[in-house]
């Protein structure tokens, strides 16, 4: 689904696992925010509209990139801008000890930092729509819904029977702890009563202390180069492994990505389905070898994340992928706070969990090329980079290249794959969906003058796109 307006000149666009919170960054755009704010109140709503994957009990990952502004002399003739500076920000759910179960809430402190370093609006105006969700009840969404069978949960809503896509759902606890965020910023969580609470609620795993002193983790990438551009992926596990199995696969040379960007869009938008499979093969192929021998696990057991991305007119983007750990978390709320507590992302990992963004620019212009963002389950890393190398390898229209048939490697060994796939000589188990993308692709580059940006989310899950028009 896409939602649209009535101008020709498009000035923003965001994809996403679940509408309702596209909806709230669509209306931030159109407010006169940008990327970063609207990325921001997405996040938060998501931690209202999607618990199974998002929640103030968890965290992500993030890469930013603030607008190309183009210097002027003083009279008025151009001159060539410093590119804008990449940057990633790690707020996972890591263990709060040794040992436990139950992760770091990240998300907040995580989402404020982003704001307090990119944000043009308010911080109260970016919380406020999560809060109005969560005080009066939002509609659940068919993607809600999904994760709640998936997880085989016992969900009842307020007419006492099993909760039902379309049923209105308040969550007035957690709309209290979002207020105090709003009207507080981070500290309206992390210190004082709520925060006493949340530690009681976690028998023990967090300690009041920590959760005080806790910060997220900014650093500034060096990204992939690849002829005259650069890749830049998200920090933690599943961003790291996205962006080996990119370098495994792709290489670090060769013709410019922007130039193999144009070409992509002027294809036809059909691509050979041996190619297709050749290259995913590949991507798993590379992945195995990554990965620790240990006994195969079904690719929707395990990490549950979701990844959207914001993009708007003046080249800013923030791609995340947001986390609980596993499907809605370690499954028990955090006190009396309306918080579900998320299951612990380890600090050592190299299985590859958890979702994975990326940005691609060109840093010689200045200007933003792409930006993808994945989540699922397990397979989110590996879908990633199967759907970017598709759109950019195969001259596949970006619907094309999320919509392939895809491949998993869960170990050594041990491959899933979705209908469709070509695999000669090669056996693998039946899988139904394979991670869930969701990406926007500017040939021209943003800033333009007339982007002819396209917005996809993947056609797997329940998603939905906005493109904002003024």
């Amino acid at each position: 689904m896409k939602l649209a307006g009535s101008t020709p000149v498009a000035s923003g666009f965001v994809a996403a696992d679940e509408p309702r919170a596209v909806r709230v960054a669509r209306d931030i755009l159109t407010a006169g925010g940008d990327a970063t704010d609207a990325a921001v109140a997405l996040g938060l709503a998501l931690a209202v509209t999607l618990p199974s994957r998002a929640g103030l009990g968890g965290g992500g990952a993030c890469v930013a990139r603030p607008a190309y502004v183009e210097n002027k002399s003083l009279f008025g003739i151009r001159r060539q801008a410093p590119a804008p500076v990449t940057e990633a920000l790690e707020f996972l759910p890591r263990p709060p000890r040794e040992g436990a179960a139950i992760g770091m809430p990240a998300l907040a402190r995580g989402l404020f930092a982003l704001h307090a370093k990119y944000g043009k609006l308010r911080w109260e105006q970016l919380v406020s729509p999560a809060e109005n969700l969560a005080r009066f009840g939002m509609p659940v969404s068919h993607a809600l819904i999904r994760d709640i069978a998936a997880a085989h949960a016992d969900i009842t809503g307020p007419s006492g029977k099993p909760l039902a896509e379309g049923e209105t759902l308040p969550q007035g606890q957690l709309a209290d702890i979002l207020s105090a965020l709003r009207q507080h910023g981070a500290n309206g969580i992390y210190t004082g009563a709520v925060a006493d609470a949340i530690a009681a609620g976690s028998n023990g795993a967090i300690d009041a202390a920590a959760l005080r002193d806790y910060a997220p983790a900014w650093t500034k990438p060096q990204g992939l180069a690849f002829g005259d551009d650069r890749l830049y992926f998200t920090p933690g596990p599943g961003g790291n492994l996205a962006r080996q199995l990119w370098e495994k696969v792709n290489g670090t040379a060769g013709t410019s990505l922007y130039t193999e960007v144009l070409r992509t869009i002027a294809g036809s938008g059909r691509a050979d389905a041996a190619e297709i499979g050749r290259r995913e093969l590949a991507v798993a192929d590379a992945a195995a070898a990554m990965l620790p021998a240990a006994p195969a696990v079904d690719p929707e057991e395990g990490d549950a994340a979701t990844g959207f991305v914001v993009v708007d007119s003046g080249g800013a983007a923030v791609a995340c992928a947001l986390t609980m750990g596993r499907k809605f978390g370690a499954g028990q709320a955090l006190g009396g706070t309306g918080i579900l507590a998320s299951a612990a992302v380890p600090s050592a990992r190299s299985d590859g969990l958890s979702g994975a963004a990326m940005l691609w620019a060109n840093d010689n212009t200045g200007k933003l090329l792409a930006a993808f963002a994945a989540g699922g389950d397990r397979s989110g890393a590996q879908a990633l980079v199967e759907a970017a190398s598709n759109a950019l390898k195969t001259r596949q229209s970006l619907d094309g290249a999320l919509s392939a048939p895809r491949l998993f490697a869960a170990a050594p060994g041990a491959l899933y794959a979705e209908s469709g796939v070509s695999l000669p000589g090669r056996q693998a188990s039946a899988a139904k969906g394979l991670g869930a993308v969701n990406a926007v692709l500017c040939p021209s580059g943003l800033p333009a003058s007339k982007p002819d940006c396209a917005v996809e989310a993947d056609p797997r899950g329940a998603g939905l796109t906005a493109t904002i028009v003024r």
